[in-house]
């Protein structure tokens, strides 16, 4: 049975949409103001990074990437576009676009998780280039985390918003990382790890819980004849709901049938 898709990390994209407009990357908060007036440049890139379907967001990208090869603003085109794709579930293109993006603005950590996570998800067991796949992935991981305190230092607070959210952001950044590195662990079969990640990442992700986070959390559990917490972790991924809601209802209904009542309470 295959497992759902974690969300994407889109609404954070949708927050650099301001950013965008004060400051590009690498650009000094002392910078002289630009003069009055609409910037065609910043206009399109503010386009390409609003809500909308994958598939217009990639169109617009890829039109942004030719009109302005050479805007500071690419490193986050290519980091929209690699969201979208990876909402697509085109694995490959998301990590090519990622890369990109990263090459262009090493700390984007944005595009750091959607590079980890797409070349887990791409993953294909009994591929050739399988388990160097999620070596890379998990690399990519790793290096999201070695950067968040650093990051969680450079974003600009707003008067308006209290440090808390500051911080339930940095602590969403660091569960996808720590999700992924989870189901790269699960992917190998190494669960004592995996549950520990996932676990963890659930404890940190308060600002949009997932759905398949708790399923691979039970998955792992089950491998792990903990049936009592895996019924609890299948629960909770169907009272989520989404995408996720019928593989986990059949994965409880499983639990319950199969193997409940095989673990001493």
């Amino acid at each position: 049975m295959r497992m759902s898709l974690r969300p994407s990390v889109s609404f954070f994209v949708l927050a650099l949409v301001v950013a965008l407009a004060v400051t590009a990357p690498g650009q000094e908060e002392s910078a002289p103001p630009q003069e009055p007036g609409p910037d065609p440049q910043i206009e399109a890139a503010q386009n390409v990074l609003q809500p909308r379907n994958p598939e217009q967001q990639i169109e617009l990208a890829d039109q942004f990437i030719q009109d302005y090869p050479d805007s500071p603003h690419l490193s986050r085109i290519y980091m929209a576009a690699a969201d979208a794709h990876r909402r697509l579930s085109h694995f490959d293109q998301a990590v090519e676009y990622g890369k990109k993006s990263i090459e262009l603005e090493p700390g984007n950590i944005i595009s750091l998780l959607v590079v980890c996570d797409s070349l887990s998800e791409g993953a294909k067991e009994g591929d050739a280039g399988y388990e160097e796949r999620l070596s890379e992935a998990e690399e990519y991981s790793q290096r999201a985390l070695s950067l968040l305190p650093e990051y969680g230092q450079s974003i600009p607070r707003r008067p308006d918003m209290p440090e808390e959210q500051y911080k339930l952001q940095e602590q969403f950044l660091e569960a996808q990382a720590r999700a992924t590195l989870g189901y790269i662990y699960l992917r190998r079969k190494q669960f004592a790890e995996a549950e520990r990640e996932l676990t963890l990442a659930i404890e940190l992700n308060q600002l949009q819980p997932s759905a398949a986070d708790f399923e691979r959390l039970g998955v792992v559990q089950v491998e792990q004849q903990k049936y009592q917490e895996a019924s609890q972790s299948f629960l909770r991924c169907s009272e989520i709901g989404g995408a996720s809601f019928s593989t986990c209802e059949r994965r409880l209904q499983m639990v319950k049938e199969s193997l409940g009542g095989s673990e001493s309470p």
